[in-house]
């Protein structure tokens, strides 16, 4: 009786159960974290090299500007090592049957001077490199061919000695081609101190003991190599490097600037600094032409007494326990340059126009010019300044991504907003939608920190709100998932000047509370 009661049961409750076919959905509240940040002003002028000197009172900013470098199609002549060589096969040994195995006792020697122009090169210290050769043949027979460079030799002191096997052309003219890759060779184009740009190859021929058979040459085989150097991965170079005249710009991004703008930027002072840097041996005068400032459309020109002189730089000098760079500086101040006015202008790229005269006397070295790749020409930019600024709407823009969950449709949303601004300067708000729409905030400014009299800091000035957001401004933010958050910074007057040190910050907090409906389907 009880089994047919449990039966029964069960068939009801199979016969109750429905698909479901409409969506479940509530009412709920989510928080969604936007973002959160510190910003001092190694953050706001995007320098991460940014320190501070020993006494506190300057931010120092060191970088390097490289713009000069050994390029082979710049600083030498293209090094167009290449040499090709037809192995004229003597009329005596036509008919002669070569058993398999046997070398021909004939080395078929070339010795090249190349054309580099006015350059003349003792010895070139390779990295590494590749030796590409090709080969032309139409013999009868399986041949290997021994190719030396006596002027090559690796660091244990052996010469460049390598066998290549070339099959069987079967009488049909083929074209046999492959690289062989050469690790920390140095090659002396001097042949001992009589030549410059100057290269040996020896090669010899003979008969693979693969053959099956004795080859018998006739008037009509041919065999010619072709060898190249190339994927030259120079270490160091010595001779003469030539007299040249090099015309270059050097661009610079500043991308982190695109963030910013303001109407001025006082700073007390500021110092810039170009040291320029010769770490080749050999002489050299350079020429800045001109420094070019940009941000958007619109440009400012740097001006000092030495922009368009000419500047003598002495060659390095490698003394084997120590190495010693040519040097020489340019100082930029308010004084002799517009250096304040380029600092306000917030640039977003440098461009550097300038020409570099090698060895503007010549030879007088003797041949005894260098190059190591260890060491480079270059420009390092030092800029000083001090810890004291007065900022007329520094404007920090930045685009803050929102993840909403999946399933939900927010019907009203609040932006919670926390601050602590430890900066001497008040800081103003603005949100914006992707379209330009702007978000009302209120309280929009939060007052400086509190300073003494000469406007160190003592305490932070905290600030806590609210921004109420519509139905229609949730349901933009819920397909686009961005706002644009600026910072708007102004120091109290126009007047002063006010120490900011790299350890205050401006820091935020954002989150979005929402209402939302969650379906489910």
């Amino acid at each position: 009786m009880i089994r047919r009661l449990y039966f029964f049961l069960i068939i009801i409750v199979l016969i109750s159960c429905k698909k479901r076919n409409s969506p479940i959905s509530w009412n709920g509240n989510y928080r969604i974290p936007i973002s959160k940040d510190s910003v001092n002003l190694s953050k706001i002028f995007g320098i991460n090299q940014l320190s501070i000197s020993d006494n506190g009172e300057y931010a120092v900013y060191n970088d390097t500007l490289e713009i000069f470098n050994l390029d082979q199609n710049v600083f030498l002549p293209e090094l167009n090592f290449n040499i090709t060589d037809t192995l004229n096969i003597p009329t005596f040994i036509y008919g002669i049957p070569f058993p398999p195995g046997f070398e021909i006792p004939i080395s078929y020697i070339e010795n090249v001077i190349f054309d580099l122009s006015d350059v003349k090169l003792k010895e070139i210290d390779f990295n590494n490199l590749k030796v590409k050769y090709s080969i032309n043949s139409n013999i009868d027979g399986i041949l290997y061919l021994i190719l030396n460079i006596p002027n090559a030799k690796n660091s244990l002191g052996s010469a460049f000695n390598d066998t290549l096997i070339i099959p069987n052309a079967a009488g049909q003219m083929n074209t046999f081609e492959g690289e062989i890759l050469l690790d920390d060779y140095i090659f002396d184009l001097s042949n001992n101190n009589s030549a410059f740009n100057n290269i040996i190859s020896s090669i010899r021929f003979g008969f693979s003991s693969e053959n099956s058979q004795n080859i018998v040459f006739t008037n009509n085989d041919f065999l010619s190599i072709n060898l190249s150097l190339i994927d030259l991965n120079i270490n160091n170079v010595s001779g003469y490097l030539g007299n040249m005249e090099i015309l270059d710009t050097s661009i610079v991004s500043l991308d982190f600037m695109n963030q910013l703008s303001s109407n001025n930027i006082i700073m007390e002072d500021p110092e810039l600094k170009l040291m320029l840097n010769n770490g080749v041996g050999m002489d050299a005068q350079i020429i800045i032409n001109e420094v070019l400032f940009k941000k958007n459309q619109n440009a400012i020109l740097l001006q000092h007494p030495f922009i368009g002189q000419t500047i003598n730089i002495s060659r390095a000098l490698d003394l084997g326990w120590d190495f010693i760079y040519g040097k020489a500086e340019i100082n930029f101040t308010d004084q002799n340059s517009n250096l304040n006015e380029i600092i306000s202008f917030l640039p977003e790229g440098i461009e550097l126009d300038y020409k570099i005269i090698t060895n503007p006397l010549g030879n007088h070295s003797a041949f005894n010019d260098f190059y190591n790749t260890n060491h480079s020409f270059n420009i390092n930019a030092g800029l000083k300044v001090p810890l004291k600024f007065n900022l007329d709407n520094l404007k920090l823009i930045d685009s803050l991504d929102i993840i909403f969950p999946e399933n939900i449709k927010p019907k009203q949303g609040i932006i919670e907003m926390k601050i602590n601004n430890e900066f001497p300067l008040e800081c103003c708000l603005s949100m914006k939608l992707l379209n330009g729409d702007s978000i009302s905030i209120n309280p929009k400014c939060i007052s400086s920190a509190i300073v003494d009299d000469d406007g160190n800091f003592i305490e932070s000035n905290n600030s806590e709100f609210e921004i109420v957001l519509d139905e229609s401004t949730m349901e933009y933010l819920t397909n686009k998932r961005k706002i644009i958050l600026e910072i708007i910074l102004n120091s109290p007057d126009s007047t002063n000047n006010f120490p900011i040190k790299n350890n205050q910050y401006f820091s935020y907090e954002i989150s979005l509370e929402l209402n939302t409906e969650i379906n489910i389907d």
